[in-house]
């Protein structure tokens, strides 16, 4: 093994960083242009945190939920946002992140 191999493990690359981009830019189109911070910033984060929010949310819920009320967590769970890019057609709160408005 090489010793940059060895000692940079971690690849050099701006993949990730250019996916946050790309999402981005379709929540913020002309369209758009006028959303406040906190909202773009509440949607992106959203966005990026979508999975782990469908895989924790019973634990999550457990936690802010009265005792009482555990019993409406499976109907709590199906009202969680999806995402037009996602394959989840059977939700009900598709979220538009701002597709390709060439196609409109």
């Amino acid at each position: 093994m090489a010793r940059h191999q060895k000692y940079l493990a971690i690849p050099a690359t701006s993949a990730p960083s250019e996916r946050v981009w790309s999402r981005a830019s379709r929540v913020l189109n002309a369209r758009r242009s006028r959303l406040k911070q906190e909202t773009t910033q509440a949607i992106m984060y959203i966005r990026e945190n979508n999975h782990i929010l469908h895989k924790h949310y019973d634990k999550i819920a457990r936690k802010r939920l009265n005792r009482d009320d555990h019993w409406a967590i499976p109907e709590l769970k199906k009202l969680l946002p999806t995402f037009d890019d996602e394959d989840d057609e059977t939700s009900p709160l598709k979220i538009d992140v701002g597709g390709d408005d060439a196609k409109m």
